[in-house]
């Protein structure tokens, strides 16, 4: 599965680079390219959410809130689970 998407991304790239030099900002090339992309790099980052979400879940039940920096550290997990949310809704609706 890696390879397919790292050659899905080479290809998008590829795809890129000519709808560039064409100098046409319109064309299809572009746009599919940029599908590609927005599609490559929500696998990637609803991939790494779930890993996120692994973490806060081992960090809620092993972290003590008698813990001098209990605060801080709910805090980053978090914002670390809100930003790939952030990520994801910003690349299915732009």
């Amino acid at each position: 599965m890696t390879i397919v998407m790292v050659v899905e991304a080479a290809v998008a790239g590829v795809l890129a680079l000519v709808a560039y030099y064409r100098k046409d900002p319109e064309s299809v090339l572009q746009s599919v390219s940029e599908k590609m992309l927005k599609e490559y790099l929500l696998a990637i980052v609803t991939f790494n959410s779930l890993n996120i979400g692994y973490s806060f879940g081992l960090l809620a039940g092993y972290d003590s809130s008698s813990y001098s920096n209990y605060g801080i550290n709910l805090f980053f997990a978090l914002a670390g689970i809100m930003m790939p949310i952030a990520m994801m809704a910003s690349l299915v609706f732009y």
